[in-house]
């Protein structure tokens, strides 16, 4: 199973907010090994791009700042290395099967990436913490979580791996 995720449920994983145990949820059991995750090398930016932010408007601490980037990276990292993560590039192709989503859509084509990104990848699951991100993804018949139905998603999830 391969459930894409986009950079605002990535953030979630490390910044408390809705969403979070959902977040956990995917990044524990992709850990474990019941399936892998994909983003697009752009989300890794963004992700950074989050937490810088996050210090610059001193909602979080030096050492907080500190936290979370060491626990991205290694996460990050440890994913890849046990085979639980795929990291797509940024192709010239990815980007211009997303300039539909764009015109289409009026989605920026950041956003546009991560749709495109993963209807390459043929995940299962679309993951993203943006609600119009998400409908126009329901639009294109991903499979995508929605806040309002966690649990039922995280069940739907599990029977899938038994």
């Amino acid at each position: 199973m391969l459930i894409y995720l986009d950079s605002s449920i990535i953030v979630k994983r490390y910044i408390q907010e809705e969403g979070t145990s959902f977040a956990d949820f995917l990044f524990d059991r992709a850990s474990q090994g019941y399936f892998t995750l994909a983003l697009n090398l752009l989300n890794v930016g963004e992700v950074l791009g989050v937490f810088d932010q996050y210090l610059r408007r001193n909602w979080v601490d030096q050492e907080a700042f500190n936290k979370m980037m060491a626990k991205f990276v290694d996460e990050t990292l440890r994913l890849l290395r046990i085979n639980q993560l795929v990291i797509l590039p940024t192709l010239s192709s990815l980007q211009m099967d997303s300039w539909t989503f764009v015109l289409k859509h009026r989605l920026y084509i950041v956003d546009a990436i991560q749709i495109s990104s993963s209807k390459r990848l043929k995940a299962n699951y679309f993951c993203s913490g943006d609600k119009y991100i998400t409908n126009i993804a329901s639009e294109l018949d991903l499979e995508v979580y929605k806040p309002e139905n966690e649990s039922a998603m995280i069940q739907r999830i599990e029977s899938e791996l038994s």
